[in-house]
């Protein structure tokens, strides 16, 4: 598992199930992880290692 994979698993899932990163675009996954990374207190480096791990699997 990356560390973008075990970042999203481990912030994300404690508000709400996983969504599948197949079922947003690439510029999808930026505007909800800006939103909510800010939310949950996600810094830079974080959200961008999520990012890349949303992107890639999408």
């Amino acid at each position: 598992m990356s560390e973008g994979e075990r970042l999203y698993r481990g912030n994300c899932a404690s508000c709400h199930a996983l969504r599948n990163p197949r079922n947003y675009t690439d510029g999808e996954w930026e505007v909800y992880l800006r939103k909510y990374g800010e939310k949950i207190e996600l810094d830079s480096a974080e959200q961008s290692k999520i990012l890349g791990y949303l992107q890639a699997a999408n």
